[in-house]
């Protein structure tokens, strides 16, 4: 039986970020919580229209989507009551809401790394590679793609958040008033 090379299976992964890193992280799942929860509001309210225990509910009963399908749910719900979306608004959050999810999801979940005390990068084992003729192949699963990560482009992801959060409040607001 061949022996396992434990310095292959562990990487040289680190958790020890730098508090630049860590701030932004940080910001970037609470504000990614944050707007999912206040979208799965909007939807709840739709759905029970005003009851008194709607909050309640709806945390019982109305299922939670995967983020790329919260936003067609609450179209959905909204077309079922009647109640008027702006359609132009919501549809210009879908693809940035799918963005953010997947970017939330990698600085989240994924393993950290440091290349020679400069660069930060994590590494996304989701999905698959691009087909290319040079480049990698298969499963990310299997080589996982190293993305660099400075606290420049956190920040960034953490302020295209609450412009997302910002858009999911004018929607709510415009609720009844904008045409379908």
């Amino acid at each position: 039986m061949p022996k396992v090379s434990l310095q292959r299976i562990f990487q040289k992964t680190r958790f020890d970020l730098p508090d630049s890193h860590n701030l932004e992280i940080g910001k970037i799942v609470i504000r990614w919580a944050h707007y999912e929860h206040y979208v799965q509001n909007i939807i709840w309210a739709i759905v029970l229209n005003g009851d008194p225990k709607g909050a309640a509910l709806g945390r019982i009963a109305v299922r939670e989507t995967k983020p790329d399908e919260q936003l067609g749910l609450l179209e959905w719900v909204a077309e079922i009551r009647s109640i008027k979306l702006d359609r132009a608004l919501l549809k210009s959050m879908k693809p940035r809401a799918k963005e953010l999810s997947s970017k939330r999801n990698l600085v989240a979940h994924g393993l950290w790394t440091e290349v020679s005390n400069a660069e930060w990068l994590v590494q996304e084992t989701r999905g698959g590679w691009e087909e290319s003729k040079d480049g990698p192949r298969g499963s990310k699963k299997i080589q996982p793609e190293a993305v660099p990560m400075s606290a420049r482009v956190l920040k960034k992801i953490s302020t295209d958040l609450e412009s997302l959060i910002a858009d999911a409040k004018t929607l709510k607001g415009r609720i009844g008033e904008a045409p379908q």
